[in-house]
């Protein structure tokens, strides 16, 4: 059975604002993942799925 990570209200703010400030210098993905090793790529693209759908980001 697959353990459940929970992360605590300021990590995934944390982890939300250096995804955004990648987002916003342009980078890729992958760039922000290489750039941040802790935060997982799969992390990442479904954060920025979510930021997409709420308008936040095109």
């Amino acid at each position: 059975m697959a353990s459940t990570f929970r992360m605590e209200p300021y990590e995934t703010r944390s982890i939300a604002k250096k995804i955004l400030e990648g987002i916003s210098q342009g980078k890729t993905i992958s760039q922000i993942s290489h750039e941040h090793p802790k935060i997982a790529s799969t992390t990442i693209r479904n954060s920025v799925r979510r930021l997409e759908e709420a308008g936040f980001i095109e």
